[in-house]
């Protein structure tokens, strides 16, 4: 099913970016002005880039949802923000929430990714987005936090963050060749965690120690993180 809805993803992707040249083709022929949804493509980098994708083919199905738009079970990621922030003064910890549009970013107005194309795929209807953060911690460790807002907020349920240490960043972002035969890739992880509905401590065991949950849980210490009980696992 995974490989099934990565190639779905993949060919609207691609059709996407046929489609904006074509409206490039059409203002530059008229001269009319078209409002167009996706940049041109770019090269992966890190650095003066800030660790944008290419946008060429299934990242063009994760959508940027800006933090003023009002999304159901969405004050949960606000609190999953906050943790992390906190970990700045905590841990000395680098934070910064991420979109593969507009790279990595530390200012407090966060984007969220859509996960609507997953969704549709998948005839399913949770979780509509994603909320994506980078920690670097203790001066050599990166993880990425996945986290997903609650299915429904009072009662609390929803699926559980996750915390995952990539070996390679550059290979984790990528949305080129085949994500689908790749050992580890953010696009096949939301289309795992989404497909499966949650994550199982089976899934977590699959991958050799470089992933972990946290709940989210107000606990009674104020000194309690969620992210952090998520990375000290892996550490």
């Amino acid at each position: 099913m995974t490989a099934d809805v990565i190639e779905h993803l993949k060919l609207l992707g691609e059709e996407r970016v046929i489609n904006r040249v074509q409206l490039i083709q059409e203002v530059e022929k008229g001269g009319k002005v078209k409002f167009l949804n996706y940049d041109e493509p770019e090269n992966y980098g890190v650095g003066e880039k800030q660790g944008k994708t290419g946008n060429a083919g299934i990242a063009n199905c994760f959508y940027d949802i800006p933090s003023n738009q009002e999304i159901e079970g969405k004050s949960r990621l606000d609190t999953v923000l906050k943790h992390a922030k906190r970990l700045r003064l905590e841990q000395g910890a680098k934070v910064y929430w991420y979109t593969p549009k507009l790279g990595f970013n530390e200012s407090d107005d966060f984007t969220l990714v859509s996960l609507e194309e997953i969704l549709d795929s998948l005839e399913q209807y949770y979780p509509v987005a994603a909320l994506i953060l980078r920690v670097d911690v203790q001066q050599r460790t990166l993880f990425f936090v996945l986290s997903f807002p609650a299915r429904n907020e009072k009662e609390n349920s929803g699926f559980s963050s996750v915390v995952y240490e990539p070996k390679n960043i550059q290979q984790f972002l990528s949305d080129e060749g085949d994500v689908y035969s790749q050992n580890e890739n953010l696009f096949k992880l939301f289309i795992e965690i989404v497909s499966s509905e949650g994550v199982s401590s089976d899934y977590v065991d699959s991958k050799n120690g470089r992933m972990s949950l946290f709940r989210h849980v107000e606990a009674k210490k104020t000194n309690n993180n969620w992210i952090w009980n998520g990375i000290k696992k892996l550490l």
